[in-house]
Parts: C-alpha cells; sequence; structure tokens
C-alpha cells in the first residue's frame, strides 16, 4: 500500500545515517503505518496558536462534525500533534493522491485556521 502512495510522488519515504526511515507526506514529516490492505498515515501538526486546549478542543469538534474528516483521527504523541488518515487499498491511485491533498490541506487548516 505504502508503494502505492509513493509510486503518486506525494509520499516520500527516506533513511537516514542510521538506517531508520523518515517519511514525508509532501512537505509534512509523517509516520506510516502499512497493513495488507490499508496504510495509516499520521504527519505532524504544529499549531499556530499558544491556546492548545482550546485549539485541540476545537480541532476535535471540527473532526467530528465534518463528513471530509471521516477517517482521520487527532493524536497527542511524543510532543506533536499528529493528524492521522486512514487509506484503503480499493481506492484507484487518483482518489489516494485526491485523498492524501486533502489531509494535507485538513493538516494546515488545523494547524493555522482555528483560533487566533
Amino acid at each position: 500500500m505504502i508503494s502505492r502512495l509513493i509510486n503518486t510522488g506525494i509520499l516520500r519515504v527516506e533513511k537516514n545515517e542510521h538506517s531508520q526511515k523518515k517519511a514525508f507526506l509532501a512537505d509534512k514529516e509523517a509516520i506510516l503505518i502499512d497493513k495488507k490492505t490499508a496504510a495509516t498515515i499520521g504527519i505532524i501538526l504544529t499549531p499556530n496558536t499558544n491556546h492548545l486546549s482550546l485549539w485541540a478542543t476545537q480541532a476535535t469538534l471540527l473532526l467530528v462534525a465534518s463528513k471530509e474528516s471521516h477517517d482521520t483521527s487527532l493524536e497527542y504523541r511524543n510532543d506533536n500533534w499528529m493528524l492521522w488518515h486512514y487509506y484503503d487499498i480499493s481506492h484507484e491511485n487518483e482518489d489516494l493522491e485526491q485523498k492524501c491533498i486533502k489531509h494535507l490541506a485538513l493538516g494546515r487548516f488545523l494547524e493555522n485556521g482555528l483560533i487566533d
């Protein structure tokens, strides 16, 4: 599944000097979970606010209320906010690329568009 996303050109996986993999969905650092029938990608978000509690509340409410955020979740992991999205093997390659673009757009909105 990950190889299909890499072939779209929007996902990049690199190895560093310690043979550890580092992934990027377009320009966003990512974590990958790859299974036979699906993949889940988490992009690291950097909320543009000092009010993280209010931001987290608004972000989770937006995710639950929007049909566009179906198969998406927010997690706080290792001092980072992660926006996870589930990618199913049944999607065509063009659909996968569009889902990646929507994932990135939602991430950018959550980082910059919620509160001042």
